[in-house]
């Protein structure tokens, strides 16, 4: 029986290779990429299976190798929380992660909606730059109920789940993770994000990575 091998677009690989999760001299090791995308013969062509295999050696989504353009992956919807407050170049776990909180999100806004169709987040677009740093306080501090917390000593792993429990309360899933899903072999890095946003006018999600530090994670849900 003939093995069915599939012809890729070279462009895509290399944007495979240069957003995937593993480098080009581990996947040179494995796959014979430059006949791949210079093919002289049939037979220089991937094999539905190399396919696979290199869709999960990159974490790059098996389908993005059909396609005749390259993919192009935005998440304007998305605000990032970076050390430094720097920019986000996402990587493949970043983005798998990002993924799994949408699934979650959708899931949830579905479910709300489908219990009252006019569900609305009521505090969405409440502050803004222009605002008063002192006001806006004030006003959180209500909104959270958290003036009974003020003046109290607590330890940072007690603040935080409080205030988790009251952000959770207003309508907005708070998650948070230290690795892609429940695999340990794909830690999230602090230095690429500390947590992110999905914006939505019905459940507005928080993702915190839980690697980084309790002071952290507690500037990450305030902000």
């Amino acid at each position: 029986m003939a093995v069915l091998r599939i012809p890729v677009n070279p462009e895509i690989i290399d944007w495979a290779i240069s957003n995937g999760e593993k480098n080009e001299s581990e996947l040179l090791k494995k796959y014979a990429l430059s006949n791949w995308k210079n093919p002289q013969t049939d037979h220089d062509y991937p094999t539905f299976k190399q396919i696979q295999n290199f869709s999960r050696d990159t974490r790059i989504p098996f389908n993005y190798f059909f396609k005749t353009e390259l993919p192009r992956e935005k998440n304007e919807f998305v605000k990032f929380r970076t050390v430094n407050n720097q920019g986000v170049q996402p990587s493949r776990r970043l983005i798998d992660t990002i993924y799994d909180m949408e699934m979650r999100q959708a899931w949830m806004k579905d479910y709300l909606l489908d219990q009252n169709e006019s569900t609305k987040f009521q505090f969405e677009h409440i502050f803004n730059d222009k605002m008063d740093p002192a006001a806006v306080s004030k006003d959180v501090i209500g909104i959270l109920d958290l003036s009974d917390t003020l003046g109290i000593a607590m330890s940072d792993d007690d603040f935080f789940n409080i205030l988790r429990t009251k952000i959770s309360a207003l309508g907005i899933l708070v998650m948070q993770n230290g690795v892609v899903g429940t695999n340990t072999r794909r830690p999230l890095d602090v230095d690429e994000f500390r947590a992110l946003v999905l914006m939505d006018s019905v459940v507005p999600l928080i993702f915190i990575n839980s690697r980084d530090s309790k002071k952290a994670k507690i500037f990450s849900l305030m902000k």
